[in-house]
């Protein structure tokens, strides 16, 4: 579709390559098909040496993209509003050429001088208002478009007698009959820019100076040129063609023809070193011939190759008129040197893992704002990212840079697998994981239901797998996570943790320390837990295996019970166990011992001597204190002094009458407590 159309806005923007018009992507040119109300314009950010006529997109006039693989110029809304109000245009090209741009930055417009600008055009190249922070940050690149026409119906300005406008703070907008007009319209706009800066600062230098045309005679180069009655160019009368030839070939017959070469031609330049910044480098040129300072465009054209990137530039001075041959001075465009200032390099991710292989994080990184391009602005090399620990990363510049910058990174642990836990008893139980590599140790972490989190519990070594949990509280979920650790500068770096994993240790075995009957009640007391109740089971099968008959306790305080309404007269047997609640489900804690209702918590009577002796009541009455509440259960034996423990001052005893044998008595500390016995 529109192939023809398309090759002609190929060529025009390798054109504005050509002319010294753009650096990088920023320019772009674009063609109208009126007839078929479609247009053509240059793709997004394609540079120009890897574009191709088949890139170029197609539009139409409500801004949707006909045919092409690749986004449109994001200047496109700027574009079709113009194609939208200016009926006459065929092409429109935006450039930031830099003496344009110098004149819309300042905002000025860029007034007539002579005729080359009357040539141009009959009026001062407009500049445009800067759009409104509202334009800006609504649809910025149509409210251009709408800033441009909105500024030519101000002025009463035709497009077609002014092919040129300026925005300020931006840039230069031109358009023709076709894209190659548009482009030709662009470079002479560059050129009386450049033209109108340089008559107003030697205007400076005289206070009796006179500049501005007179508008006859912009009038009449506009006129003979863009008139009615225009004469300009091929289409002036045969008779005064062939009068101008004439006079062209006698002059031309009558001068001696000069080769310049590197013999006779000294290229004087104004600076022979650079720095790259992304912008051309182009020194000011003097021509010598022979001793004699040349003029550009009267004796030579000057070309520049290679004058934005870093290595060898050149101007090439080639003859024009009576001057043939051409004659080239190179000069030098050294790379910038990377430094921790002007470069900036940051990670997509914040926390880089360790999977058992070397870590190469995604990075970008910027010079002075611009992002770079890996192995075309610089290269990477990295150094300790194999492990667990602190990494090196060195960007070295290649190219436009020079110097290099490092900077450090974290590798962490990789996420602990594998992660079991078993109960071992009554209150133990082992938290098991799989080994991590390269790492410095381990933390296991115990859920805190108070904080509602995971807390610190213990940190295990590199080579452990393990770790076993001791005292465990009774009737409660002890959750667990385990995190490998790399240290770092004597700092902990922790991987992921783990999934959790849990157990729920059941109440402890319950014990019963009185049976007793009274008539017909049956009246059954324990010891506290901690649970969420008890279940107390009786029956009057010795064997406790037939009628057996239970009665719940809710009440995790309580710890005796009064079971009425039974037979008199029978014995009954009765067992005890806590349990608790975990996701709804009960879990019991092991029975007690058997205990039957003849069971008396009364064990023995004593008489004891010197009872008038306050020291010897007081030892006697800590170690029953020690011992009151023992249950001594069948075949197991008692130990008094494990019971009572040792007898000291700082535990309350105190010295008194002690039996030594052979009816001896002396004063000893504790004496009297073999009475308990």
């Amino acid at each position: 579709m529109l192939e023809e159309l398309k090759e002609q806005v190929f060529e025009a923007n390798l054109q504005l390559v050509k002319y010294g018009l753009v650096v990088l992507t920023w320019g772009n040119v674009s063609g109208i098909d009126r007839n078929k109300g479609l247009f053509v314009i240059k793709p997004s950010g394609v540079p120009y040496d890897d574009m191709k006529a088949s890139d170029m997109v197609v539009m139409d006039l409500e801004g949707n993209k006909v045919e092409g693989d690749l986004n449109p110029s994001s200047d496109t809304p700027t574009h079709l509003e113009l194609y939208r109000n200016f009926d006459n245009i065929g092409a429109v090209v935006h450039t930031h050429s830099p003496w344009a741009c110098s004149w819309a930055q300042a905002g000025r417009d860029v007034n007539a001088y002579g005729t080359t600008h009357a040539d141009f055009a009959n009026c001062a190249i407009p500049c445009a208002r800067g759009l409104s922070e509202e334009e800006v940050k609504g649809e910025y690149e149509l409210n251009t478009g709408k800033v441009i026409v909105e500024e030519f119906e101000q002025r009463g300005i035709k497009p077609e007698e002014c092919p040129a406008v300026l925005i300020h703070r931006h840039g230069p907008f031109t358009w023709g009959k076709n894209p190659f007009k548009a482009v030709e319209n662009a470079l002479i706009l560059e050129e009386v820019s450049k033209m109108a800066y340089q008559t107003e600062q030697i205007a400076s230098l005289d206070n009796d100076s006179n500049i501005g045309i007179e508008q006859y005679l912009l009038d009449k180069h506009y006129q003979r040129k863009h008139g009615k009655n225009a004469y300009y160019g091929q289409g002036i009368s045969s008779l005064l063609f062939a009068a101008l030839c004439l006079g062209f070939a006698f002059n031309a017959y009558a001068q001696d023809v000069t080769a310049l070469n590197d013999a006779n031609t000294v290229i004087s330049i104004s600076e022979q070193n650079y720095v790259y910044d992304g912008t051309p480098k182009k020194p000011a040129v003097s021509v010598y011939y022979n001793g004699i300072l040349l003029s550009e465009n009267v004796n030579y054209s000057l070309t520049y190759s290679d004058f934005v990137v870093a290595g060898t530039a050149k101007v090439t001075v080639t003859g024009i008129n009576s001057y043939t041959g051409s004659v080239t001075k190179e000069y030098t465009i050294k790379p910038i040197t990377f430094n921790s200032k002007n470069l900036s390099v940051t990670f997509d991710k914040t926390s880089l893992v360790y999977y058992d292989s070397a870590v190469h994080p995604v990075m970008y990184v910027s010079f002075n704002g611009q992002l770079l391009v890996q192995d075309v602005d610089y290269k990477v090399t990295y150094s300790k990212n194999n492990a667990p620990g602190r990494a090196t990363v060195k960007i070295t510049g290649i190219g436009n840079f020079a110097g290099s910058v490092s900077k450090t990174f974290i590798i962490l642990p990789q996420k602990v697998n594998s992660v079991s836990i078993a109960k071992n008893s009554a209150t133990t139980a082992t938290v098991s994981w799989g080994k991590v590599d390269k790492v410095s140790g381990y933390e296991i972490l115990k859920y805190d239901a108070n904080k509602n989190s995971f807390v610190h519990a213990v940190y295990a070594s590199a080579d452990s797998t393990s770790y076993k949990f001791t005292k465990l509280q009774n009737s409660a979920l002890h959750s667990y996570v385990v995190k490998a650790y790399k240290t770092i500068d004597g700092d902990k770096y922790f991987g992921e943790q783990s999934d959790a994993v849990s157990v729920f240790i059941k109440p402890a075995k319950a014990q019963l320390t009185s049976v007793t009957m009274k008539n017909s009640t049956l009246n059954v007391e324990w010891k506290k837990l901690d649970c969420t109740g008890y279940e107390i089971i009786y029956t009057t099968d010795s064997k406790f295996k037939k009628g057996l008959k239970t009665v719940k306790i809710k009440n995790s305080n309580k710890t005796k019970k009064a079971i009425k309404k039974l037979k008199k007269g029978k014995k009954y047997y009765v067992k005890v166990r806590a349990y608790a609640v975990n996701n709804g489900k009960k879990l019991y804690g092991s029975k007690s011992t058997m205990l039957s209702s003849y069971f008396s918590n009364v064990y023995s009577t004593y008489c004891s001597y010197y009872v008038n002796n306050k020291d010897r009541t007081t030892n006697l009455k800590i170690a029953s204190k020690k011992i009151n509440g023992t249950i001594i259960q069948p075949g197991e034996t008692f130990d008094f002094n494990k019971v009572v423990g040792s007898r000291t001052s700082s535990k309350g005893y105190k010295k008194a009458h002690v039996f030594t044998g052979d009816d001896g008595v002396a004063m000893g500390l504790a004496g009297g407590i073999c009475q308990v016995a």
